[in-house]
């Protein structure tokens, strides 16, 4: 069954020659096997999330996709995957491979309508040869539920198949309901903020994430946190690899924007075996 592109001619292009210009084609070259990526439309995200793209390790094989859900509100500690076994993207199919895992439930509508799994996809295509799986995660109750995350997606992982947790940063402004630092300065603050905290999960300084990430407007932090505490865990060694907000992407005031950063684990892919 294959899961349909929602968001071409919005999101992205679905154009192909734009879309590729954007995403960029090739293997990568580099060592990367997991990331922390931002989940934006590709006008906003695809800079950072080609640099990732373009450093991922050649051997990797399968790509592991982990989102927040931004359309269904999901139970605390929920685990869902599908029974898709390809997806549509303006450059064709990319495969899917669905996880059997005992304590995540299958719904095929919260996948299908996830934009925190879609937007990587052109990516991956571009690149040939790789297929995917798909989780989207609820909120972690405790540590505990977050290290059973962890728990679930170091069972999905091999030597073949690198981490990427779906992430865009703090949200910040009236529209969002948050704005603890008030409206002149606030873009630089956010830049302070969203900075310190990509370099405490790229050290996997997770003990000290956890108990304020419920204080933040940052979509994804808890595959986030998950996906840090696995490249601490593996050994694997971590690097900002961009960073870009939506007001300077549009040239506008800094009123209402979304911070993103780009987060990148590198080392040897058999650190996943």
């Amino acid at each position: 069954m294959m899961r349909r592109a929602r968001l071409a001619g919005s999101w992205y292009p679905a154009d192909e020659d734009r879309l590729l210009e954007l995403t960029g084609s090739g293997r990568g070259s580099g060592d990367l096997v997991a990331g922390v990526l931002p989940h934006a439309g590709l006008m906003f995200s695809a800079r950072l999330t080609r640099l990732f793209f373009d450093s991922l390790d050649v051997s990797v094989e399968r790509l592991l996709i982990v989102s927040p859900s931004h359309y269904y509100a999901l139970g605390e500690d929920m685990v869902v995957t599908s029974s898709f076994t390809s997806a549509q993207t303006p450059l064709g199919e990319v495969a899917v491979r669905p996880m059997h895992i005992a304590s995540a439930i299958v719904d095929d509508s919260v996948i299908a309508k996830e934009h925190g799994l879609e937007v990587f996809l052109p990516f991956v295509k571009a690149r040939g040869g790789l297929e995917v799986s798909f989780l989207v995660l609820g909120r972690a109750s405790s540590y505990d539920s977050l290290l059973a995350f962890e728990d679930v997606l170091c069972d999905q992982l091999d030597g073949r198949t690198a981490l990427v947790a779906s992430s865009d940063f703090t949200h910040y402004g009236a529209r969002f309901g948050y704005q603890p630092y008030g409206h002149r300065g606030a873009l630089e603050e956010v830049r302070k903020h969203d900075l310190s905290l990509a370099v405490q999960l790229a050290r996997g300084e997770v003990d000290s994430v956890f108990p304020h990430h419920e204080e933040t407007t940052v979509c994804g932090i808890v595959g986030a946190m998950a996906t840090a505490l696995i490249a601490k865990q593996r050994g694997l060694e971590g690097r900002i690899l961009g960073s870009d907000d939506s007001a300077s992407i549009l040239g506008e005031g800094d009123e209402d924007f979304v911070s993103y950063v780009a987060i990148g684990w590198g080392g040897s892919i058999g650190h996943f075996i």
